[in-house]
């Protein structure tokens, strides 16, 4: 037996999308960032939306987020067979759109629970309790299997946990449409695969998620239906039984790639570029370490699980952190103090980008 999953208009008339994004044109100064765009998606599905860095896709997920109001744009926005306006992330919200934004945006004050519920912060009535706001946190992350304390404070949390915060306060309004832009960029695997394993819930419940990505993989394993963006216009749409990389990257980038892994010459190096060697930061002691010449610290010694320490490791290297004792040498050079390590400027190659980019990583130039 079939089940017939389309949304239904007042009216009663079968509708065959739960969201329409017509004809969509924004301009900023000197820039067209959408071009006409028109965007569908079923009920239930789970729908992939793919293109380049600047394609426009988040452009695009902040007009239907409200983050550009009704004005702002050309274009209409269709939601369950009616026409609305959203002037605000709030309105989009009652209207049961749900955002997680590709920039991590929590309020670093509170806590885990009341970023969770900031905005709803009680089920009924009008009085906060402390005690009733954690109860419901810690009841919701156990619901969505996200391990997270809910009396910790956002300051606190590394950005992997920040972004699950922001996917469970983006949950926890129950939303009909969930858009997530580049969620999964700083997770761990495990978590991602929660994540997935929540989307597939949602669906089941007949939630529709928008989702943005740059890993093929995870639309192959997930989407119902991709849509592909390239300079502001949509150039291509793929079923589940179409989808295939060759297409997808040749729709993305406007050509054929006859060969996506050429060789290259990778010989490492003999010479020692450098050495960490006694390394105490924080809770990690006595770390030692090495880096040839034309090495990438990808694959040097750095692999481990979020929250090993492994941030905390790069961190101490690029002097963010301090240190109780430490050798750290660059190219034969002692750097024996911090203000060594700080004066490394960019000729040296002594930097870095942490995973918490936008607060903590600098470009001297």
């Amino acid at each position: 037996m079939t089940v017939d999953t389309r949304e239904r208009h007042p009216t009663g008339e079968m509708l065959p999308h739960v969201l329409e994004m017509r004809r969509i044109s924004k301009q900023f100064p000197g820039v067209r960032a959408l071009d006409n765009v028109t965007l569908h998606v079923r009920r239930g599905h789970i729908h992939a939306l793919l293109g380049e860095n600047g394609a426009g896709k988040s452009t695009l997920m902040k007009i239907l987020d409200g983050v550009y109001p009704a004005g702002t744009f050309g274009g209409e926005i269709i939601l369950a067979g009616i026409p609305i306006e959203l002037h605000s992330p709030h309105d989009a919200q009652r209207k049961g759109i749900g955002y997680v934004p590709q920039e991590i945006n929590v309020l670093q004050g509170l806590t885990v629970a009341e970023n969770i519920f900031v905005g709803h912060w009680v089920d009924r009535g009008f009085l906060v309790t402390f005690r009733d706001l954690f109860a419901r946190a810690s009841q919701f992350l156990k619901q969505i299997n996200i391990d997270l304390d809910p009396h910790r404070l956002v300051s606190s949390l590394n950005a992997s946990e920040r972004q699950l915060v922001m996917i469970a306060r983006a949950m926890s309004t129950r939303p009909s449409v969930l858009i997530l832009d580049e969620s999964t960029a700083c997770l761990t695997q495990d978590e991602a695969d929660n994540l997935f394993r929540i989307l597939r819930l949602l669906q089941q419940q007949g939630v529709t998620s928008l989702f943005i990505t740059h890993k093929l993989s995870e639309v192959f394993e997930l989407a119902d239906r991709a849509t592909v963006m390239r300079d502001g216009a949509v150039v291509a749409h793929f079923d589940r039984n179409q989808l295939n990389e060759n297409d997808i990257v040749s729709a993305m980038i406007g050509r054929k790639i006859e060969n996506f892994y050429p060789s290259r010459d990778s010989t490492v190096g003999h010479e020692e570029v450098l050495r960490v060697e006694n390394l105490t930061v924080c809770r990690i002691d006595g770390l030692t370490n090495s880096l040839a010449a034309k090495a990438c610290p990808a694959v040097a010694p750095f692999h481990c699980l979020v929250r090993a320490g492994r941030s905390t490791r790069g961190d101490g290297g690029a002097a963010n952190r301090p240190r109780l004792e430490r050798d750290i040498d660059l190219d034969g050079r002692v750097a024996a103090t911090v203000e060594d390590l700080a004066g490394m400027n960019i000729c040296d190659g002594g930097h870095g980008a942490p995973d918490a980019a936008s607060r903590q990583g600098c470009l001297i130039l």
